[in-house]
């Protein structure tokens, strides 16, 4: 399947051949399974085109058509598991791929060196190189058998050189020797479009990256790039050219993102956009005579920032100088923007729209990047801090924040946008610098109001759309009062009831989540969190008797409250998807399931803050204060009475829409 040298595929021309194979293989005598084998190669052209979710479509087309029996159940599970992979979800790729081998039928030699060929990308690109090399050699024999030269295969070479590839560093000599073989692999490939494309796309990388390490490369090879892309087509030539260039243009990554078909399913949305974010990521780097503008980068960030939330409605396309635009427009009402992400040396870049005008903030370098003096803060932080006693002063906070040394913009009000990996950082404890505020350091969070929200795309969506009109105030605390109650909920329980009876709420202290949420516009909700092993991850709701429930099953429960308060150890902790470029943690789960403002703590939270932070964030939201500022009143309240230790009146924070008003 593939299309005249230079011109795109016809997906649906093609779509409409493989219907007609379709039709036809039930009634075939020797060509039973070709309409699976035609609707994986159709499902791959659509992947191509950046069309993931037709796609994937196609691919669970091809599972129920694969029941059959158990040669055509192989071949379906190996569609999806190709599909998969191309659509960038290597978790349920794999699954696929074992649940093909699993079926232990028989398979004719050409479907199993396509199955091999999907087995090596697959572990591939999830970094398992080792492994994966040691398929090569089965897939050269099976090359062999079906009358090829496996040493000069042009698909062969090319998934050969891209396991080398992606094990050597930039500056490395063998990279390009990576480029001449695949130099010498062009002239074969070049008769072929579906051999020439795979190779044109890692040539394209090679080069990209020879160039950053400034390792020569024969002018012969950046010739046949260029012939290369001149044949695969205008939309693919755009994707390539895009995604191996170093300074690639805002207008031309607007252009990749607008033409990724949106997806059924939010959570796809990280793999439907992970080439977008190679590219994204580049318009964050000034390059040597290339100083990349505040609108692009701030783009960039929009780009990279998690787009893997249920939207109310199907975003516009967006343009390049839309980000800027609309947090000019935010800082007219007194809300500023910080754009913030890391480079591709990790090095963290902050830009920001202060009273409409756009400001770079200097980030001081130091010999570690910051990306990996983040990933040595995140081994015991957020959590620790809520470890901290107050006898024990504040040294430690202090001490790790220097460590992290983020520069943040003076302001009274600020809404972060950044991407999955900067989400898990506490912007409430960075450090003004002392000429900010008088002389002295002190956190962010006590002169501003500083909240996040997933991406700029969701707050403007969300902001758009019409409230829910819910009033009910309602709470639930797992708990026993009274004078046998002694646990940290039931103590809870007891002094926050005169806050919950003089503003109305309806308290459920039932052993179980909650049921009767579907009215409230806001809620209470007290309980334990737990962390995994490695102390990481939120993943579990307890109370102190029996109940154990999981985070998504709690955000169920309350889906479409428009604000939650989480009294819950780690409630607010945010962290980075292990694979993809999305977040984990019960604000993310919330805000997906239609909840439009959460308010919590990344780390442990004592119980003693709780009575004391909830009735004067009511009052100030009953009065007309956003959520950003009624948080930041509460948080204040609760330094005054305990002392300004941070661990408590720092902890609670804002995500979300950052602007929503009681009405």
């Amino acid at each position: 399947m593939s299309a005249p040298q230079g011109e795109d595929v016809d997906i649906d021309f093609l779509e409409t051949l493989v219907l007609l194979v379709c039709a036809m293989a039930p009634h075939a005598k020797a060509e039973r399974n070709a309409d699976l084998r035609a609707l994986r190669l159709l499902a791959g052209q659509c992947a191509t085109a950046g069309q993931y979710q037709r796609a994937r479509n196609l691919a669970e087309q091809a599972l129920l058509m694969g029941q059959g029996d158990a040669g055509r159940a192989r071949l379906a599970w190996h569609t999806f598991a190709d599909v998969y992979h191309r659509c960038r979800n290597f978790t349920e790729a794999l699954v696929g791929l074992v649940s093909a081998m699993a079926t232990d039928a028989p398979v004719e030699k050409s479907d199993l060196w396509h199955e091999i060929h999907t087995a090596i990308r697959i572990l591939r690109d999830l970094g398992l190189y080792d492994l994966a090399s040691e398929f090569m050699p089965s897939l050269k024999t099976l090359t062999v058998d079906l009358g090829h030269d496996a040493d000069n295969d042009a698909r062969v070479v090319t998934l050969e050189l891209s396991l080398r590839l992606m094990k050597v560093e930039n500056d490395s000599p063998e990279i390009g020797a990576i480029v001449a073989e695949l130099s010498r692999s062009f002239k074969g490939a070049v008769r072929d479009r579906s051999f020439l494309f795979p190779l044109v796309v890692l040539l394209g990388q090679a080069i990209q990256r020879a160039d950053i390490g400034q390792v020569e490369v024969a002018e012969e090879a950046r010739q046949q790039l260029r012939v290369g892309l001149e044949l695969i087509g205008e939309q693919a030539a755009h994707l390539v050219r895009t995604v191996s260039t170093a300074a690639p243009s805002a207008s031309d990554v607007a252009d990749m993102f607008n033409r990724v078909q949106k997806g059924l399913y939010a959570s796809d949305a990280s793999g439907d956009f992970a080439f977008v974010g190679v590219a994204a990521r580049r318009l964050l780097d000034d390059s040597a005579g290339h100083d990349v503008s505040g609108e692009a980068k701030a783009f960039g960030v929009e780009l990279l920032a998690d787009h893997a939330i249920a939207l109310p409605a199907v975003p516009p396309d967006l343009e390049s100088g839309w980000p800027i635009r609309c947090a000019q427009s935010l800082s007219t009402v007194g809300l500023d923007v910080a754009f913030i992400g890391v480079d591709n040396s990790g090095e963290l870049i902050v830009t920001c729209v202060l009273n409409g005008a756009v400001h770079r903030i200097d980030q001081p370098l130091h010999p570690k990047s910051f990306k990996l003096r983040l990933l040595t803060w995140l081994q015991k932080y957020p959590r620790n801090y809520g470890y901290i006693e107050r006898s024990d002063g504040h040294n430690e906070f202090y001490d790790t924040m220097e460590a992290l040394d983020v520069r943040l913009p003076p302001s009274k009000a600020l809404m972060v946008i950044a991407e999955p990996l900067l989400q898990q950082m506490t912007y409430n404890l960075s450090l003004a610098q002392p000429t900010e505020v008088g002389g002295f350091s002190q956190f962010h969070g006590i002169a501003s109001a500083i909240g996040m929200a997933p991406s700029l795309t969701w707050f403007s969506m969300v902001r758009s759309q019409a409230r829910s009109g819910k009033t009910a105030y309602k709470a639930w605390i797992s708990a026993e009062s009274g004078a046998e109650a002694e646990g940290p909920l039931d103590v809870a329980l007891d002094r926050l009831r005169g806050t919950f009876d003089e503003f109305g709420f309806t308290v459920d202290t039932s052993r179980k989540l909650p049921r009767a949420m579907s009215d409230a516009g806001l809620a209470v909700v007290t309980a334990h969190g737990g962390l995994t092993a490695g102390g990481r991850y939120i993943h579990s709701i307890r109370d102190e008797d029996r109940l154990l429930e999981s985070p998504s099953a709690l955000a169920s429960a309350l889906a479409g409250v428009e604000v939650v308060i989480l009294f819950v150890c780690s409630g607010g902790r945010i962290d980075k998807h292990p694979l993809d470029n999305t977040a984990i943690g019960l604000p993310k789960l919330l805000l997906d399931k239609g909840c439009r403002a959460v308010i919590a703590s990344p780390w442990p939270l004592n119980v003693i803050m709780t009575y004391r932070w909830l009735e004067p964030f009511l009052r100030a939201w009953e009065t007309g204060a956003t959520v950003l500022q009624a948080t930041k009143k509460a948080n204040e309240a609760v330094g005054h009475a305990l002392g300004d230790e941070p661990q408590y009146s720092l902890a609670m924070t804002a995500y979300g829409d950052l602007l929503l008003t009681k009405s």
